[in-house]
């Protein structure tokens, strides 16, 4: 019987201490743009940022990449340099 309560005893208590230590460094996580990682980045959908240097990823044209180039749909922006790229055979760095 003895055996048994320290080991009740004990075992929430090793099992809090991962769930402390992930908190310290990581802030919020979801799927609706709740803060993940060191440095604040957010994750998820709908313009919700995602990396280092606030890359945002999602759907219709959000951004993706380290430095602010975009890709997506109807004529979203898809190079490093401001390069225009957009679907139906429609380049935009012509307009």
């Amino acid at each position: 019987m003895t055996k048994t309560k320290v080991v009740q005893f004990h075992w929430p208590l090793l099992y809090r201490l991962p769930k402390i230590k992930v908190r310290l460094f990581r802030r919020k996580v979801g799927p609706f743009g709740r803060k993940v990682g060191l440095f604040g980045r957010k994750v998820g959908l709908f313009e919700r940022t995602v990396g280092l240097f606030g890359r945002k990823v999602g759907l219709f044209g959000r951004k993706v990449g380290l430095f602010g180039w975009k890709v997506g749909l109807f004529g979203r922006k898809v190079s490093l340099f401001g390069g225009n790229v957009g679907l139906f055979g429609r380049p935009l760095s012509q307009f």
